[in-house]
C-alpha cells in the first residue's frame, strides 16, 4: 500500500507541476518560482492532517500587475483592483493636496510650464500607485490534487479512496481561504473565488482522466 501511495503521490506532484506553468502565466504573477508540494500526512507539533496526501501549489500574484497589463483573472478581481486603484487616488490627493482630475487637466495646458509640473505630477502618483498596489494588494492562484482514503471523515465520498481536484483564487493577501472572525462583522469568512472541482475515484483516475483533468484546472484563468 505504501508503495502504490507514493506512486499516486508522485503522478499528484507532476500533476500539479503542469498545472504550475499554467499558472505561472496567469495575470499578475510575480512568483515565478512557485512549485508544487506534497500534502504533508504526518502528525507533527501545530499541524494534524486531514488528507492522506496529495499535491498543492500557491502562485502569488499582485494587483498592481493585473492593472499594467490590463489583464484580469476574473470581474471579481477588475472590480477589486479599481477599488483598490481608487483607495491610492484619494490617498495621494490627501498626501499632496493635489487633485489628480486636476493634474490630468493641466497636461493639456498651452502653458509649458504648468503642463511640466502636470507631467511631474503624474509620474510621481503613477510610482505611488504601484508601490501602494504591490504592498497589502496580493491574491493567490492556488491548485490542489487532495487524496482521501476511504473512511476518512473529511473526504467528499467516503465510500471510497477519491482523490480532489479544485483551482481557485484566494483574495486575502495572507493567502488564509477563510477568515472565521470576520462573521463578527456581518462580512463574508470565504476568500475564495473559482467553482472548478472534481473529485475522482482513485480507482478511476487512469493516465488520460488525469491528462484531462490538468488541461481543465490549467484552463481556468
Amino acid at each position: 500500500m505504501e508503495t502504490e501511495a507514493q506512486t499516486l503521490n508522485e503522478r499528484l506532484l507532476d500533476a500539479m507541476a503542469e498545472v504550475t506553468e499554467a499558472l505561472h502565466s496567469a495575470p499578475g504573477v510575480f512568483q515565478y518560482w512557485a512549485e508544487p508540494e506534497e500534502i504533508e500526512t504526518e502528525a507533527r507539533s501545530g499541524y494534524i492532517p486531514f488528507t492522506d496526501g496529495g499535491a498543492h501549489v500557491c502562485v502569488g500574484a499582485v494587483l498592481s500587475y493585473c492593472l499594467s497589463s490590463g489583464s484580469f483573472p476574473t470581474e471579481v478581481v477588475r472590480e477589486y483592483a479599481e477599488r483598490i486603484q481608487g483607495y491610492a487616488q484619494k490617498e495621494w490627493e490627501r498626501q499632496t493636496g493635489k487633485s489628480l482630475d486636476s493634474v490630468m487637466n493641466a497636461r493639456d495646458s498651452d502653458d509649458k510650464a504648468t503642463r511640466d509640473q502636470a507631467e511631474s505630477d503624474w509620474d510621481e502618483f503613477g510610482e505611488f500607485e504601484h508601490e501602494y498596489l504591490m504592498e497589502g494588494c496580493e491574491f493567490y492562484y492556488k491548485a490542489r490534487a487532495i487524496l482521501y482514503r476511504a473512511g476518512n471523515w473529511r473526504s467528499p465520498d467516503k465510500s471510497q479512496d477519491v482523490v480532489l481536484f479544485d483551482v481557485y483564487l484566494c483574495m486575502d493577501s495572507y493567502g488564509r481561504d477563510s477568515i472565521p472572525w470576520l462573521k463578527a462583522y456581518g462580512s463574508n469568512t470565504d476568500q475564495t473565488e473559482g467553482d472548478y472541482r472534481r473529485v475522482v475515484p482513485v480507482s478511476e483516475l487512469s493516465d488520460d482522466r488525469l491528462r484531462e483533468i490538468v488541461e481543465e484546472m490549467s484552463a481556468q484563468f
